[in-house]
């Protein structure tokens, strides 16, 4: 979605975004408690985030996780996720098409094909829902709310975003903060392996002030 929203031209311009998703390792999810990685890299720095990814059961409603088991080990990965890189530690949820619009948010979306358009339901832009850890967890680690740690109503969740937003806003400075020299960092984040990666490069020809300035209107759309 980066690349289709910042190619508004053939020409190669000065406003370059690296992003890189990785599929972690087993190995990696048992230290960092996350399944999937995110760098994005540009002029300014590095942000790296982490998410854990979780399906809402279409038959139950539930996590699939839910249950005393799961639930504790969900709470010590979105722990261990936090205590690699802070704020920007995520749960992401898949919410099933029965909770979803159908209708396109000027891009296709996979939950999409198994939904009829118009039907009510929260727009299936939620259908990767994104939630901070920061939001489901205290400082010292314990959920927020006990009876039901990541409750939520006809598949909406509190404090509960569409991934593409995220992406947006750590991509104007509305959450994290550039990392390191910015050449170095583009280099880490297409070097850096993971179980399946995918990375996307993208060149917008305008200046990143006004880059920010188009991200700020897609935020601010309703």
């Amino acid at each position: 979605m980066l690349c289709v929203w910042l190619e508004l031209s053939g020409r190669v311009g000065p406003s370059s975004v690296l992003l890189t998703m990785q599929k972690t390792t087993p190995r990696e999810e048992s230290k960092n408690g996350a399944d999937l990685r995110v760098n994005l890299a540009t002029e300014f720095g590095l942000k790296r985030c982490l998410f854990q990814a979780k399906v809402l059961d279409p038959k139950t409603g539930k996590l699939r996780c839910e249950g005393k088991q799961g639930i504790s080990k969900l709470r010590k990965q979105l722990k261990a996720a936090r205590a690699e890189c802070g704020a920007l530690a995520f749960l992401l949820v898949y919410v099933p098409s029965q909770y979803l619009d159908g209708a396109c948010g000027q891009f296709s979306t996979y939950e999409q094909m198994s939904c009829s358009a118009a039907t009510p339901g929260i727009s299936s832009t939620m259908g990767a829902t994104v939630i901070p850890v920061d939001a489901l967890l205290t400082p010292s680690g314990k959920w927020k709310k006990r009876k039901e740690p990541v409750g939520h109503l006809a598949g909406a969740f509190p404090n509960g975003l569409p991934f593409w937003k995220v992406l947006i806003e750590l991509l104007v400075c509305r959450r994290g903060t550039w990392a390191g020299d910015p050449e170095l960092s583009m280099k880490a984040a297409s070097d850096a392996e993971g179980f399946i990666t995918l990375t996307m490069h993208a060149e917008a020809i305008d200046r990143w002030d006004i880059v920010k300035e188009q991200a700020e209107g897609l935020l601010r759309a309703p």
